[in-house]
C-alpha cells in the first residue's frame, strides 16, 4: 500500500474485504495516511457474528460495513459493534467466483463492495459537478451516505446496523441537494 501514498493521484475509494483479529500498526498507519489525504476506506466488518475487534474494520478512519439479509435484519454472521457505520445486502449475492462462473455468496465481503460502488458513483457525480477531491469531498459523501441510510434496529446509530441500510436513491438525492 505504500506505493499508493507516493502517488499524486491516489484512489478516492478503497474497498477492503479482508481482515482478522490482530491489529497491524503498519497497515493502520498507512490507512490513516490515506484517510488524511481524503480517501474513503470501506471495510467488511467480518463474518463471525460477534462484537470483538476485527481489523481493519475497527481502525479509525475507515467505514465499517455490516451485512443484512433480504428481510433487512442483521445477517446472522455479520460482526457488529460501535464501529459499524452502515450495512448493505450480504446474503445470496450473485458474484463472480475465482474458479470461474458465478455463485450466490454471502458475507460482509459482499456488502462492503456494494457500499464502495455506491460511494464511487457519488464521488464521480460530485467531481463532475465541480467539487475537488480530498477531505471535504470524503466528509460530504460520508455524511450523505449515513444520513440517507434506512434506519433499522434502535432509533439512530446502533451497533448492529450503524446508521442503517444504504439507500442508493436517497444517497444520490441528498448528495445532489448538498452540491447545489
Amino acid at each position: 500500500m505504500e506505493w499508493i501514498l507516493a502517488q499524486d493521484d491516489f484512489p478516492h475509494v478503497i474497498n477492503m474485504s479482508l481482515g482478522g483479529p490482530r491489529r497491524n500498526t503498519k497497515h493502520e498507519k498507512l490507512l490513516w495516511q490515506l484517510y488524511r489525504k481524503g480517501a474513503m476506506i470501506i471495510v467488511a466488518s467480518g463474518n463471525d457474528g460477534d462484537d470483538y475487534k476485527f481489523y481493519p474494520a475497527a481502525y479509525d478512519g475507515v467505514l465499517a460495513v455490516g451485512a443484512v439479509n433480504k428481510q433487512k435484519t442483521k445477517a446472522v454472521f455479520s460482526n457488529y459493534g460501535a464501529h459499524i457505520a452502515v450495512c448493505a445486502p450480504g446474503v445470496a449475492c450473485y458474484s463472480a467466483y475465482p474458479a470461474g462462473g458465478f455463485r450466490l455468496l454471502q458475507g460482509t465481503s459482499m456488502a462492503a463492495p456494494t457500499v464502495a460502488g455506491l460511494v464511487s458513483l457519488g464521488i464521480s457525480y460530485a467531481l463532475r459537478c465541480g467539487m475537488t477531491g480530498g477531505e471535504k469531498l470524503r466528509d460530504l459523501v460520508t455524511t450523505c451516505l449515513e444520513t440517507s441510510a434506512e434506519d433499522l434496529g434502535e432509533l439512530g446509530r446502533d451497533p448492529y446496523y450503524g446508521f442503517g441500510c444504504i439507500d442508493g436513491h436517497g444517497f444520490l438525492k441528498k448528495l445532489e441537494g448538498s452540491l447545489k
